[in-house]
């Protein structure tokens, strides 16, 4: 059995909480029947700098090199001078030429391999005597430096880093025997752009495992309290961008409720003065919140080995409803500190932190609401993000019982905009929250304007059974017909067609059988992955 390693500037977390993470966990999984795979990638730094080893299958490896005080460095240098709203592949770019653990590693593994293949250009850093006699594979999300090239043309730095993705890209794709893209639009893009033989061009589309959202698709009901429409978005610019125009949409259609799952909704989290934390109370998903929130300060959830954390911001807030009586925090100090707490019935409190793991009690005061406030002495810098504390677990008192909040729950952490109070982002969501809110939209967007590649976002739209709207830009690369397994149209015409589908249960139904027909014939991943392994059979039997 052939060896393949690939190469990720990010790790296949399970369950995937992105396009990017689906597809990089389902093409590496299905593959693993035919091929041994190793996959190399960058991941959150930890506390001893210690290589994580994760096995998906018997035959599928994934070795996560944790990032450096390098990644956090640039990240603070191109957030200062520049406007870029995202950078984090370009900086695992540059730490990846100068990270001992993963220069060791991608040599001791490639010297094994028949094979290598490159998911996105980023990784393409690697001295040229690794690469003799080995099969060089491209996968090709993107044409990168398109798509970068209006967020990173306004300042000097951002063009010496645009300029540098497109050098990457361009020899990558001179250097590789077989370069896969998502859509037909991508290929012709990098043929364009860098002179690429057709022949070595191969057609590798977004896919989906049909048969894990059969649950969501039998299950499916209408809300009987409030219509809500769903979209769903990694931390991505063209991402950011479709929640401004959620924004213009959801003030025509104000009986609606907007949910936006996922990383992107983090953004405005961090730019705070847009939006507010809030309890949703009108969509049933979320008619059960706990009595405890964390209402602002929090990043997205993430994970240390098996353990789910959340870091703090250097000031973080709690709410309470009436009956907590009291309040206890496990949390992770980088450092001794003192952190105070206001708001409690002590009204102002400090307490002494170690570097480790340490437990905070605060008594809260028997009130209709309460806000308890936590302030951090010492501030931590890290990948562009400044912190205070990691969460790990969370307990109230209500009378004589302890109950303990889920903080993977999202539903402890939602904000709503100012603006625009019928639009809810709810963050990183848990597979099973994000299939239960499936379960009952009634409407799924995908208002995009910007961006490349296809959105695989819409593939779980479909095979949910949620009728879908979306802009033309966001069917690219897609085999969607206009109002036959999908609604196309221009933004403006948004309002309107959520309307539509939500009065016309015909239309509706239309709309939902039909794409989840298109999913099961065309996208799903087993489908895509044969024909991938074919081709790189010829290539390994031809070298």
């Amino acid at each position: 059995m052939a060896t393949i390693v690939a190469l990720s500037f990010h790790p296949a977390f399970t369950p995937p909480k992105s396009g990017g993470e689906e597809r990089l966990y389902y093409v590496y999984k299905n593959l693993s029947s035919q091929y041994n795979i190793v996959l190399i990638s960058f991941t959150y730094r930890n506390e001893d700098n210690s290589v994580q080893v994760e096995h998906h299958t018997t035959n599928f490896k994934e070795i996560r090199i944790p990032k450096t005080n390098i990644s956090s460095t640039l990240h603070h240098i191109v957030s200062r001078y520049t406007s870029i709203k995202e950078c984090s592949a370009i900086v695992t770019s540059i730490e990846s030429r100068f990270n001992k653990n993963y220069r060791y590693i991608v040599e001791k593994e490639l010297a094994q391999a028949d094979a290598i293949i490159f998911v996105s250009p980023f990784l393409n850093t690697l001295p040229k005597h690794m690469l003799n006699k080995k099969t060089i594979v491209y996968e090709a999300y993107n044409n990168e430096y398109e798509l970068m090239k209006s967020s990173f043309s306004h300042s000097i730095l951002g063009k010496f880093l645009l300029y540098y993705v497109r050098h990457l890209e361009r020899e990558l794709s001179k250097r590789s025997d077989l370069i896969f893209t998502v859509s037909m639009e991508d290929r012709d893009s990098l043929r364009r752009t860098y002179g690429i033989s057709e022949a070595k061009l191969a057609l590798s589309p977004n896919g989906i495992p049909v048969t894990c959202y059969d649950t969501v698709l039998h299950n499916r009901k209408r809300s009987p309290r409030q219509p809500t429409c769903v979209f769903i978005g990694s931390y991505h610019p063209p991402n950011i961008e479709a929640i401004e125009h959620i924004v213009n949409i959801a003030s025509q259609v104000p009986d609606v409720a907007f949910l936006v799952v996922g990383g992107a909704s983090q953004y405005y989290v961090n730019h705070g003065e847009m939006v507010e934390p809030c309890i949703i109370r009108s969509v049933d998903t979320f008619s059960n919140q706990s009595s405890v929130t964390l209402s602002d300060g929090f990043y997205a959830i993430e994970r240390w080995g098996d353990t789910p954390v959340i870091w703090t911001k250097p000031e973080w807030t709690l709410s309470t409803g009436g009956s907590v009586e009291e309040v206890s925090v496990i949390l992770y100090s980088p450092s001794e500190q003192i952190i105070t707490v206001t708001g409690g019935a002590a009204e102002k409190t400090t307490y002494n932190l170690t570097l480790g793991w340490n437990t905070v009690s605060v008594r809260a005061p028997s009130v209709q609401e309460n806000t308890l406030q936590f302030m951090c002495e010492k501030v931590l810098t890290d990948s562009g993000r400044t912190l205070g504390v990691a969460v790990k677990e969370l307990r109230y008192c209500n009378g004589e019982n302890w109950n303990q909040l889920n903080i993977m729950d999202s539903t402890g952490q939602t904000f709503r905009f100012k603006q625009a109070r019928n639009v809810y982002l709810l963050g990183q969501v848990s597979e099973e929250e994000k299939f239960a809110i499936y379960k009952t939209a009634d409407v799924a967007l995908n208002p995009m304007t910007s961006g490349s590649g296809t959105n695989i976002k819409v593939l779980g739209y479909l095979a949910s059974g949620i009728p879908l709207i979306t802009t033309s830009k966001g069917a690219r690369g897609l085999a969607l017909v206009n109002n036959e397994n999908a609604i196309i149209c221009n933004i403006s015409d948004f309002p309107g067609k959520i309307r539509d589908v939500l009065k016309d249960n015909n239309l509706a139904t239309s709309l939902a059988n039909n794409g989840r027909q298109l999913v099961e014939e065309i996208y799903d991943w087993s489908n895509i992955t044969s024909d991938m392994a074919e081709k790189i059979n010829k290539l390994l039997q031809d070298g």
